[in-house]
């Protein structure tokens, strides 16, 4: 345990722990990660260094996986989707591997997709007499036949999607800015060093930018990923297009601006 006399005047690197005392308060982990493992001491107050907290090789891997599984998980099911929306007699017994290797995401599938996901119940009408139920017990009925087949698949839509090296790309480039509201990640640190973020989640979200795929409808192709700060993933979400976004960041990075010209070290 750290006692906080065992701090000096010299930064100090915390090893990983379940609790760390700081005063009378203590940093619960999430995962066995604090969100910031820097501190500096001086006679009047104990507060975070103002430096981005790096994530190593394996935790920008570990990320990545879960992208593609989401990623994976989306796409099959508006895969599915358009094909029954096309065909819906058919019940999805047509599909192949090839057919979803050749799929191409459009905004019209995008929105035949919403529209499945969107019903309020099973019993609302999706296409001709066929209801959005009838659709789920498809899809399920397919999921079931193609067990034995479904590492294919995964196959095929990782070989769609972004590239490891180009998501690792992302968080090992230089000086990072969010995509959105361009506040880097070096003023993040200064303003959570700071005491001027007020999420309760930053043990989890907010220390380390995110991935964010522009337009939903065409997911985590290449090229077509950029990295943005929590504040401005959390409110754009599948909801804005980058462009509709843009006034909503302008806006949070004028909030942004005002709490970091407040910090004394970021005064001209």
């Amino acid at each position: 345990m750290l006692a906080n006399n065992a701090l000096s005047s010299a930064a100090v690197v915390l090893p990983l722990a379940t609790s760390v005392p700081v005063g009378c308060h203590g940093l619960t982990t999430y995962g066995g990660r604090l969100p910031c493992l820097s501190f500096t001491h001086n006679p009047d107050s104990l507060y975070l260094l103002s430096t981005p907290l790096l994530m190593t090789s394996a935790e920008i891997s570990q990320r990545y996986q879960r992208l593609l599984t989401r990623s994976f998980a989306r796409h099959l099911d508006l895969f599915l989707t358009t094909c029954y929306y096309r065909a819906p007699a058919d019940g999805l017994l047509a599909i192949t591997s090839e057919a979803y290797e050749a799929f191409q995401p459009t905004r019209e599938a995008w929105t035949v997709y919403l529209r499945s996901q969107q019903a309020k119940s099973f019993d609302a009408l999706f296409v001709n007499t066929y209801t959005v139920g009838d659709l789920h017990h498809a899809i399920e009925a397919w999921e079931t036949r193609s067990a034995a087949e479904m590492g294919k698949y995964r196959t095929i839509h990782r070989q769609q999607c972004l590239p490891q090296a180009e998501f690792q790309g992302l968080f090992t480039a230089g000086e990072r800015a969010c995509s959105y509201c361009r506040i880097t990640e070096a003023e993040f640190a200064q303003l959570i060093a700071d005491g001027q973020v007020q999420t309760r989640r930053l043990r989890t979200r907010g220390t380390t930018f995110e991935a964010d795929c522009r337009e939903p409808w065409l997911g985590y192709a290449p090229s077509h990923v950029t990295l943005c700060c929590y504040w401005c993933n959390n409110a754009k979400t599948d909801e804005f297009t980058p462009d509709e976004f843009q006034p909503v960041a302008n806006a949070l990075a004028r909030v942004w601006r005002q709490r970091l010209d407040g910090i004394p070290s970021t005064r001209g």
